[in-house]
């Protein structure tokens, strides 16, 4: 087989699986796609709601044409490339391809000009919202690296994490994005044309063979019993849904939408960090961080068993060696209850919390050790007391802090729901701005289009004038040339030349009938649209009224906040009171044109009515 052969056959051979099998295995996930996307991911990575991860590959070009030499090549890799954007899930499986763009763009550009969210935008993909952390997000998430911008669809790693849960999270979300890396190496490893330089000089046949390399990558997954998601035929790919142009906009703002970026990194920080610690410590039985959940502990600890809050009588003989140790402990017990209360007052990320909490469990264990070891042979009932009151302070003080904590909750809640309150109301600013210039446009349109109207109406009438002095000549002439008498070649002549002037006039009023009913035709069509008109003043308004309606909305939500404050001023101050009196004691987020020629009737010749009188 000669050179040229084996290059058409695999040309052939690469169009012909892409035509083939492309719709199978180069298709869209479904919503039972992504729902077992979103488990398998959340069972191996612990990322809830993740579709899989996304980056950028380059395939060198050797046979490059020298005139885009400069386009497509790149400082980094020194040669003519083309980019390769996927999207790959834990199975390896790649879910979206987007091949052809020059080298010399980075991935920031390559996603500009991606179509990974077009069915997103115009509402053909399947709505599959999960919830984290207490939150429900509309769609699921890529994870990137930290090119990317920051769209509420990617999940970016922290840039400097100082605190541990920062750092957990950073290791955890680049082990994860590793899947898309060994999904390049598998398939370059597996498919050598990609790793070497291509050599065709034609880019549509180095799609089919970039595309071909790909399903042939995905069917080894499939036969192999990797693959996560199974293809089911009568499954619909695509929703149904046309949206309009506030939609369309509505839906862009929500993909870009940075402050939901960062909220949704966030929660998987909460979630994977306090998660796997539960798991590993196996004392948390809430998904809330140590300080909200520090009261119940220390209650649940000291008041579940009854024994220790019970004296059965004087008389009875205590150790006294057995409370060593336990006014101290107590102390230090306090001594880092106060710690961890100022270091979540100010938010501080020294990365100590988890130490904290530990150490107090820990001291936690050894006052009850003791106390149990002292009522067994009896103890100090005095000393007893001063333990439980002090344990008593403690407590009032944690459930104090955490409902200052549901405080500055509340209050960092309502701060979102204003943001994203504005960012609504300028969208559908922009929304009313565009649709008035619609309407200028379109009022303009019909006034031009009424304009026409007007002047074809008076054309028509004087052509129904020239046509009703045509008719009536007709018929004088023929009432004068009558074809009885057929002896001369003149009158002959003169009844063919009067049929085919009939038979004109006859065509030129069939005209004016079609350019009639297009009349009204166009009439019909310019009352629609004033209906559009109308409808669209309608929607205007409507929009004007929600505007008014965010405006008071955040008119109310800022007297709330005033309100939450004025709260949290009188907390401070009654903390301040305590804090006094525990130093006394001694203890510490158109309308179509009717442009018919053919029915415009012919001029009649000068000569030609000449002939006919």
């Amino acid at each position: 087989m000669s050179e040229r052969t084996a290059r058409e056959s695999l040309y052939t051979l690469s169009r012909g699986v892409v035509e083939t099998f492309g719709d199978v295995y180069l298709r869209k996930p479904s919503l039972h796609d992504l729902q077992e996307l979103y488990a398998a991911h959340e069972e191996c990575h612990g990322f809830p709601g993740m579709i899989g991860s996304i980056d950028c590959t380059h395939w060198k070009w050797k046979n490059c044409p020298v005139a885009w030499k400069g386009q497509y090549a790149s400082g980094h890799h020194g040669s003519p490339s083309l980019v390769l954007e996927a999207v790959a899930s834990q199975d390896l499986w790649i879910w979206h391809v987007f091949f052809g763009v020059a080298g010399s763009n980075n991935d920031v550009n390559v996603l500009d000009q991606s179509p990974i969210f077009d069915d997103l935008l115009n509402g053909k993909a399947p709505d599959a919202p999960f919830t984290v952390n207490g939150n429900e997000y509309k769609y699921g998430y890529y994870l990137t690296d930290g090119i990317y911008p920051q769209y509420s669809t990617f999940v970016k790693a922290f840039r400097h994490p100082v605190e541990e849960r920062d750092k957990f999270f950073k290791r955890r979300q680049e082990g994860a994005r590793k899947d898309m890396e060994r999904a390049f190496g598998v398939l370059k490893a597996k498919w050598h044309i990609v790793e070497h330089a291509a050599r065709p000089l034609d880019l549509e046949t180095l799609r089919y063979i970039m595309y071909a390399c790909i399903i042939m990558h995905n069917m080894v997954v499939e036969d192999k019993g990797r693959n996560i998601a199974h293809y089911i035929p009568t499954e619909p790919r695509h929703v149904q849904f046309q949206p309009g142009t506030a939609d369309y906009l509505h839906r862009v703002v929500d993909i870009q939408d940075a402050n939901k970026h960062k909220q949704l990194r966030e929660d998987l920080a909460d979630h994977i960090f306090y998660g796997s610690t539960r798991r590993k410590r196996g004392n948390f039985h809430e998904a809330s961080p140590p300080h909200l959940s520090l009261s119940l502990s220390l209650s649940l600890f000291f008041f579940s068993d009854h024994h220790i809050l019970s004296f059965h009588g004087v008389d009875e003989q205590y150790d006294d060696s057995a409370l060593e140790g336990v006014a101290a402990n107590v102390k230090l017990l306090l001594k880092l209850v106060q710690d961890h209360k100022e270091a979540c007052q100010t938010h501080k990320r020294d990365g100590r919390r988890m130490l904290r909490v530990a150490g107090m469990m820990t001291i936690l264990d050894m006052v009850r050790t003791r106390i149990q070891k002292c009522q067994s042979f009896g103890a100090d009932r005095s000393e007893l007391r001063r333990c439980n009151s002090d344990m008593r302070t403690s407590i009032v003080e944690n459930e104090k802090r955490s409902t200052e904590s549901h405080v500055v909750d509340d209050k960092e809640k309502l701060k979102r729901q204003l943001s994203a309150s504005s960012a609504a109301r300028k969208s559908l600013e922009a929304m009313c701005s565009s649709l008035g210039k619609e309407k200028e446009i379109m009022m303009g349109e019909l006034a031009r289009k009424a304009h026409e109207l007007a002047e074809m109406e008076d054309h028509i009438q004087d052509l129904k004038a020239q046509n009703d002095s045509l008719l009536e000549r007709v018929k004088d002439c023929a009432e004068v040339h009558e074809p009885g008498v057929k002896e001369s070649q003149e009158s002959s002549s003169v009844y063919e030349h009067n049929k085919a002037l009939k038979d004109q006039l006859m065509r030129s009023l069939n005209g004016y009938r079609n350019m009639k009913k297009n009349l009204t035709e166009v009439r019909e069509e310019n009352l629609l649209m004033q209906s559009k008109i109308e409808e669209m003043a309608i929607k205007v308004g409507a929009s004007l009224e929600k505007i008014r309606r965010y405006r008071q909305n955040h008119n109310e939500n800022n007297e709330e906040l005033s309100d939450i404050e004025e709260g949290i001023l009188e907390l401070e101050h009654i903390s301040k009171c305590f804090d006094i009196g525990d130093r006394k004691k001694g203890k510490r987020g158109e309308c179509g044109h009717v442009n018919k020629k053919n029915s415009v009737p012919k001029p009649i010749r000068a000569s030609e009515r000449r002939g006919v009188l």
